[in-house]
């Protein structure tokens, strides 16, 4: 877009120059011709006479060099229009210095013709008759005069005139396609795509590599995840000097409503995370009003945009530790090329907001989706898997790294999950941040077992948490381990993901949708140790989020119900000896 102006401010200010120049020399000649040839002025004659020369091959390089340099101007323009028969700018170059040669051959031709037929020859281009001396000679030059400066000042007008439309319409264009704030019909989808494509490719070259920042794009490629998603891997990436290898990663996953937690992570995780984001699909969202946005190869849409624009206003994207890696829903294909503009990124945060539909998004949420892939995304092998708005108690992952070390890694006991205490705290309180303040505030009934008040399910629940929480030891030990506490249990826990079962994808529900992993875990032979000492914190409770929940519940039980049991007979297949080591209960009890 840039250079696209500044192609028609050259264009503009050389024809400007040249108008100028031409009224300036055309009158000089003619003062010259008026007052020196014609008045004999003696010892100024050659002098005048060589001035006259040098003036009028000047007024012919200015006429042709400024052609010759509008249509050097065009061939540009057109040949980087037309891709297939694209010049390169060394091609332009050599036109450009062989017209200006032939420009200088005309301009000497001139210059030679005037002097072989002394002045009658410019002197029957400027003047209208041949009158050589005395007041007529001077008022036809005054007519002449007059005649220049109102043409140069009519050209001046109407050039600017041009390219104050140009000027225009090039601006309202450049701002329908980057902040386009008015629904457009499909047809004014159709010409603005095309129109964007021409001044995409006048503004500059196509490199389609996964990651391309520059003044006015950034460019994302998208790969194909399964048949109904797409992945942009890694569109965070940390930096692996800056991670220890034994250091614990917390393993999370997120909506783009929810995505403002990770900052709050950061306060005291002293870790690595690695996290994968839901987005909406980038070519085609129906909004909260119902109305199609829409992008295109060459522009993404406003909900793709907005939801990267929301990532920029993290202060977390300043950090080195942090794996963020976007899906979304496939449509028609996986997009190799996904082209945001800057200035989106950059909008108003009042713009950034969440206007899609949150509840028929929430409905196919993809959790364990994303589950595997920020797991895959860890850069070491210790994760913490836990949910966003669940924040660890202070120093948790410092404090916790030298024993999930000693017991994951050095001691031969890969299949263990440590499991972690969840609690949730009322809202407005400042939540607890070590067991001095969780035992408190226990005690007043201010924390609760995570999710305890709105359930009576014991899907976050930990036996002997009495005990636990009095127990005195200030160190972090193995507290207890304890047997899986049933089909509907989901805990967070730390483990080496070397063995860990995957989350099964398609069990992807949103509520209790982590359980199948640990089911999983459980036939495989995986043992249970809770640690003392450290815990994680809801902070209060949102009534919006049960409102998604149960819309996502209705929508998706049925399904749910048909691949469950799929899922239990390859469980019966792939670990037969444990079948009744873990309890089994009635799915349609769990939810």
């Amino acid at each position: 877009m840039k250079k696209y102006r500044h192609i028609m401010y050259m264009i503009v200010g050389n024809n400007l120059c040249f108008s100028f120049l031409n009224s300036i020399t055309v009158t000089t000649v003619d003062f010259v011709d008026n007052y020196v040839f014609f008045n004999n002025f003696g010892p100024f004659e050659t002098q005048a006479g060589l001035l006259s020369k040098i003036l009028i091959q000047a007024w012919f390089f200015l006429i042709s060099s400024s052609v010759f340099t509008t249509i050097t101007f065009f061939l540009y323009c057109q040949s980087t229009i037309c891709l297939r028969s694209k010049l390169s700018k060394k091609a332009i170059a050599i036109i450009y210095i062989m017209l200006q040669a032939f420009n200088c051959g005309i301009s000497v031709k001139g210059g030679y013709a005037m002097d072989d037929s002394q002045r009658p020859f410019y002197t029957a281009i400027l003047r209208k008759d041949g009158i050589y001396y005395g007041d007529d000679v001077k008022f036809n030059v005054t007519a002449l005069n007059s005649g220049v400066y109102l043409a140069a000042i009519l050209m001046c007008v109407t050039l600017s005139c041009v390219y104050a439309v140009m000027t225009y319409c090039a601006n309202q264009c450049y701002k329908e396609l980057t902040l386009r704030r008015v629904h457009m019909s499909a047809a004014n989808i159709n010409f603005h795509t095309q129109l964007s494509k021409l001044l995409l490719v006048m503004s500059e070259k196509e490199e389609k590599v996964r990651v391309i920042s520059n003044r006015n794009w950034l460019t994302l490629s998208s790969i194909e995840y399964d048949p109904y998603y797409c992945l942009i891997p890694e569109y965070w990436k940390p930096d692996p000097l800056a991670i220890a290898p034994d250091s614990i990663t917390l393993v999370t996953h997120s909506a783009v409503e929810f995505v403002d937690f990770i900052d709050e992570h950061l306060k005291t995780w002293t870790g690595p995370i690695s996290m994968a984001l839901i987005v909406p699909n980038p070519m085609h969202v129906v909004n909260v009003s119902g109305m199609n946005d829409i992008g295109s190869d060459d522009i993404v849409n406003y909900a793709f945009s907005y939801s990267l624009a929301k990532l920029e206003l993290l202060k977390a994207k300043k950090s080195n530790l942090i794996t963020l890696s976007l899906l979304y829903q496939r449509v028609s294909e996986c997009y190799n090329t996904l082209r945001v503009p800057l200035a989106r990124l950059k909008a108003d945060p009042e713009l950034v907001t969440d206007t899609y539909n949150t509840l028929r998004r929430f409905s196919g949420y993809p959790a364990n989706y994303l589950r595997n892939i920020a797991t895959k995304g860890s850069p070491t092998n210790l994760i913490f898997q836990t949910e966003i708005e669940n924040l660890p108690s202070e120093g948790f992952e410092k404090a916790l790294r030298p024993l999930a070390n000693e017991l994951l890694v050095h001691g031969n006991r890969r299949k263990t999950l440590l499991i972690v205490p969840e609690f949730e705290s009322s809202l407005g309180l400042e939540i607890p941040r070590n067991k001095l303040q969780l035992r408190e505030m226990y005690n007043n009934d201010d924390v609760v077992e995570a999710y305890t008040k709105r359930s009576r399910a014991n899907n976050h629940r930990i036996p002997y948490l009495e005990r636990w929480m009095e127990h005195s030891d200030v160190d972090i030990t193995p507290f207890k381990v304890i047997p899986y506490q049933g089909n509907r249990w989901e805990p967070s826990f730390i483990a080496h993901r070397s063995n860990l079962p995957s989350h099964p994808e398609l069990l992807s529900i949103v509520h209790q949708d982590a359980r199948f992993q640990v089911e999983e875990a459980c036939r495989d032979g995986f043992d249970f140790v809770i640690i003392n000492n450290l815990f994680t914190v809801h902070a209060g409770f949102r009534k919006i989020v049960d409102q998604m929940i149960d819309g996502a519940k209705n929508d998706t039980m049925r399904i749910m119900l048909n691949n469950y049991k799929v899922f239990k007979e390859s469980l019966d297949l792939l670990y037969p000896i444990n079948k009744f080591k873990c309890p089994e209960k009635a799915v349609e009890h769990m939810i």
